[in-house]
């Protein structure tokens, strides 16, 4: 009977971090979903490690409830979160203290730069930026929504529109026609989202030549145009602008395909310094 129940108990904490048992906004990962849900992705995302053992992190359940409400508002700019379990694993952590370069519990970090693969272990790399704020869920939000990497094109003018074919890259044009003075970060987060695949810019409100030429009457007011290089024509996306899911589902029609990626490339896991150095040179010594 206590096999049984051990066994039970065993199968119930499978899952891990009992934090976010009941989050949709937070995904767990064990070591392996390292790779494939925070390493080896181009989506920006925001990871925690956490442990469900109040004696190893006292603070773990006060700033794990903070995370789940940046993780909730963080989703409708296309960041992903993801939470690492390190329930009574302190301080090895599963040998992740090292890649994920974590020194105490918890630790919030931000991953929105695009991933290198080592050419010799072909792991996965990624730079990370540590959150070291107050712990409240808006500075979380606005701390990894600043690390992601603002790939607009210049403002378009009547003088610069349209860009040239080698600032295109092929894709189609998406128009941003704002009163605004600064990048909204949803808008940002798109262009990153699609990065390679569509090209962003923005047009002032004090543009008349090319707000008359699209007909825009009101702002902000997204379009897709140059679609197989036609200026004249303009997709206006007439959905809600403050969403996500709409948004990027309106782009994707116009989008080039995505670049395949080698689902082999990954390995299975981190090494210890997070290059996959150490890994390399353990091969070369077996190689001897």
């Amino acid at each position: 009977m206590r096999g049984l129940i051990a066994v039970a108990a065993l199968a119930a904490g499978a899952h891990g971090l009992e934090l976010f048992a009941d989050d949709p906004s937070v995904v767990v990962v064990d070591k392996k979903g390292i790779n494939s849900k925070v390493l080896k992705t181009t989506a920006p995302v925001m990871l925690g490690v956490f442990s469900d053992n109040a004696e190893e992190c006292e603070h773990c359940a006060l700033i794990a409830a903070e995370f789940s409400k940046a993780a909730k508002k963080l989703a409708s700019y296309g960041v992903q979160s993801a939470a690492f379990d390190c329930t009574d694993a302190w301080p090895r952590c599963h040998s992740m203290t090292s890649p994920l370069q974590i020194t105490n519990l918890p630790a919030i970090k931000a991953f929105t730069a695009p991933f290198t693969v080592n050419p010799y272990t072909k792991k996965p790399h990624r730079d990370q930026s540590p959150y070291e704020g107050a712990a409240n869920a808006r500075s979380m939000q606005k701390h990894v929504l600043a690390q992601i990497p603002d790939t607009l094109i210049e403002r378009q003018t009547g003088e610069s529109f349209p860009p040239s074919t080698e600032v295109l890259g092929g894709s189609a044009l998406v128009l941003l026609f704002t009163d605004r003075d600064s990048s909204s970060p949803l808008y940002k987060s798109l262009a990153n989202s699609f990065a390679g695949r569509l090209t962003f810019a923005e047009v002032h409100s004090s543009e008349e030549g090319l707000t008359a030429q699209y007909a825009i009457d009101k702002f902000p007011t997204m379009l897709v145009t140059l679609v197989d290089h036609d200026v004249d024509k303009g997709y206006v996306y007439k959905g809600d602008l403050k969403s996500w899911a709409e948004m990027s589902g309106f782009l994707e029609a116009y989008a080039l395909p995505p670049a395949e990626t080698d689902d082999d490339s990954a390995g299975e896991g981190a090494s210890e310094d997070g290059t996959g150095a150490e890994d390399g040179k353990k091969k070369k010594k077996k190689k001897k």
